[in-house]
């Protein structure tokens, strides 16, 4: 029998970091992470702030996001594909 999944917690403003306010591909990321289970939201909010906008970094976060995704929610793929369309527009600018 599978283990129940985590309640999942509201996105919540406060919790995003800062640095998020002004970049669209980090609001992203980190609203992303807020509707994840606390354990693993913090560790991909943790990523976020160390992330030093290397197509290495980016990936990182999003196989934690892809490892998780079905807290993401039904639309999970064109979430994950939004992303690497945000990446991929600040790293040609």
């Amino acid at each position: 029998m599978a283990a129940p999944r985590p309640t999942l917690r509201a996105p919540e403003p406060s919790a995003e970091p800062s640095a998020a306010a002004g970049d669209p591909l980090r609001h992203r990321l980190a609203t992303l992470a807020a509707s994840m289970p606390s354990g693993d939201g913090e560790a991909v909010t943790a990523a976020i702030a160390r992330f030093d906008g290397s197509e290495a970094a980016f990936l990182a976060i999003v196989r934690m996001l892809g490892r998780h995704h079905d807290y993401l929610g039904p639309g999970a793929l064109h979430q994950l594909a939004e992303l690497h369309r945000l990446f991929a527009a600040q790293t040609k600018g």
